[in-house]
């Protein structure tokens, strides 16, 4: 179950729910109401039900204003970084997007431990339905089915708020359940996570047969072949028959190797000029420190990506005399819109037979979630216009 799905059935149970939406509030430590975070992670950049909107969206503005290459230029402004206590040189719009995006990824991580922890009284409702004995553990008896043939069914039924929830076929309601308190009860209800718990039929019946039709073609496409034998093909043809025809060529790729692809230069080995990782301080995992390309001839900076503490990811420019910028985001906020990072750097440019101009040069470094990290460059608005011939 992914977390947008996760955050929605939550939200769904909590709207009738004092007991969940208590647990849900004492298990999340974010700034908003843990209903409205729930909300704006099964649907992000929408307002909540009530007009709130998605904090998010604020990031799109400022990103815009930033990374506008017609945009006015703004003095460059120092500022101490709370949590590098660095000095960094950008401009108030910089500082105010790297606030931004800051703020946004303490937000995405404090709603994923709260859901970390919801799965997690999953587990435990689980675990107390096993040691309650066969009687409660058995849905067909416990749950009062008539039909043995109805075991694994549900229905459908909108409770008194008007709002919908899945229940038990033959339960009156979510009290009918047995064992737990009331919120566990809610929890097992509406999604089915106890032991033996059915399953909405009207959920899955479609995509029981797309999945049994898409089988059966790919069953039928393997076979006939076989069958008939192989097609007259032309020769320069031939060499394509053998695509797809290895071990496990038609297996379906990883689903955790796709969700890890936005870290996978971590599973690259370091190498850097010097041949050791320079120190970027003390907050950030020395051995996960990763060189992003090789920088200019002549430049006075590095990229670099590297992991603060146990659950964010970086990308950190710095400068020779160790001021840089760095920006950094959680695993949830990389897979979905990735990281991006904007500095002003030194650098040289080949103007005139000089192939060495220093100008100060505005930098992006975009990681992307698909895992690719790319760098660009060109000459500051003021450089352009104190030498034009370089832009």
């Amino acid at each position: 179950m992914t977390q947008e799905i996760l955050a929605q059935r939550l939200w769904t149970a909590a709207q009738n729910d004092s007991g969940l939406l208590t647990r849900l509030r004492s298990a999340y430590r974010g700034r908003f109401d843990v209903r409205d975070a729930l909300w704006w992670r099964a649907n992000p950049l929408a307002p909540t039900p009530s007009g709130r909107p998605d904090p998010a969206a604020q990031l799109f503005e400022l990103k815009a204003a930033v990374y506008c290459m017609h945009s006015v230029p703004e003095p460059l402004v120092e500022f101490v970084d709370p949590i590098t206590l660095r000095t960094v040189h950008a401009t108030e719009t910089e500082h105010r997007l790297r606030q931004r995006m800051r703020e946004q990824a303490q937000e995405d991580a404090a709603l994923d431990a709260a859901l970390a922890t919801a799965d997690r009284w999953a587990d435990a409702a689980d675990v107390l339905d096993a040691l309650d004995g066969p009687a409660q553990a058995s849905p067909p008896a416990a749950l009062g089915r008539a039909d043995p043939a109805d075991e694994g069914l549900g229905t459908e039924n909108a409770d008194d708020s008007g709002a919908g929830g899945w229940r038990p076929r033959g339960s009156a309601s979510q009290g009918s359940v047995p064992g737990g308190s009331a919120t566990t009860r809610s929890l097992r209800t509406e999604f089915g996570l106890y032991p033996g718990a059915p399953r909405p039929q009207r959920r899955f019946a479609l995509l029981l047969v797309a999945v049994g039709a898409l089988v059966g073609a790919l069953v039928a496409a393997l076979m006939v072949p076989a069958l008939v034998g192989p097609a007259d093909l032309p020769e320069a043809a031939a060499p394509a028959a053998d695509i797809g025809s290895g071990p496990g060529a038609l297996g379906a790729a990883d689903p955790q190797a796709l969700e890890q692809d936005y870290l996978r230069i971590f599973d690259e080995p370091a190498d850097f000029a010097d041949g050791k990782a320079p120190y970027l301080g003390a907050e950030f995992s020395h051995d996960s420190i990763r060189s992003v390309g090789a920088a200019p001839a002549g430049a006075s900076f590095g990229v670099y990506v590297a992991r603060r503490g146990t659950g964010q990811y970086c990308i950190i420019v710095q400068n020779a005399d160790h001021t840089g910028t760095s920006a950094c985001a959680g695993p949830g906020t990389l897979a979905r819109t990735g990281l991006r990072v904007n500095a002003t750097v030194r650098g040289t440019v080949s103007v005139g037979g000089n192939p060495s101009m220093a100008v100060l040069l505005e930098l992006s470094v975009v990681w992307a979630p698909d895992g690719s990290i790319t760098t660009s460059s060109h000459p500051q608005g003021d450089s352009c216009v104190a030498s034009p011939a370089i832009c």
